[in-house]
């Protein structure tokens, strides 16, 4: 079941999103204070899956400080970022610190329902390149595919023979 983080300073737009994807199989977790919600992509216990955040909470883009945090604690978190502000500027500067998407609000479900789902099969995605990357260097040989005793011993041959004529 994946894990969602909503940061947003308005407890009811957390308890709207909250609900809906609980009812699709999400496990929710809502935070109200962005300071709280930097420790707790920081502690990255228990994984979070994507982390839904609004950009602007008090004085300024604390979105954009959540964010930061979340990509120190994994670079592979997606993290989605909403505002009622939108602005280029504020656009551009969420994609360079690693932003996910951008939405502007109010949010359209059925577009954010799909954006979290893209954002979580590219994460998939990414987790298994990482996995198999790990599995390629621990191989003798990269080219040969297949893990039984034969192939161990088609290898083993192959490393004798491999410096004669």
């Amino acid at each position: 079941m994946p894990r969602i983080l909503i940061v947003d300073d308005e407890a009811h737009q957390c308890t709207v999103l909250g609900i809906g994807f609980k009812r699709r199989g999400f496990e929710v977790e809502t935070m109200t204070d962005w300071r709280a919600a930097m420790q707790r992509v920081a502690a990255a216990q228990p994984q979070l899956d994507v982390v839904l955040t609004d950009l602007r909470m008090e004085e300024g883009d604390e979105g954009l400080k959540v964010l930061e945090a979340a990509k120190a604690a994994d670079p592979n978190l997606p993290v989605i970022i909403s505002t009622a502000f939108a602005t280029a500027q504020t656009a551009v500067e969420a994609m360079r610190a690693g932003a996910y998407h951008y939405l502007i609000k109010p949010v359209d479900h059925d577009e954010l329902e799909m954006v979290v789902n893209r954002a979580l099969e590219r994460r998939t995605l990414v987790a298994d390149n990482v996995a198999l990357r790990a599995q390629l260097k621990v191989r003798k040989d990269p080219d040969l595919l297949g893990k039984s005793s034969a192939m161990d011993r088609v290898q083993a041959l192959i490393g004798k023979v491999a410096n004669s004529r």
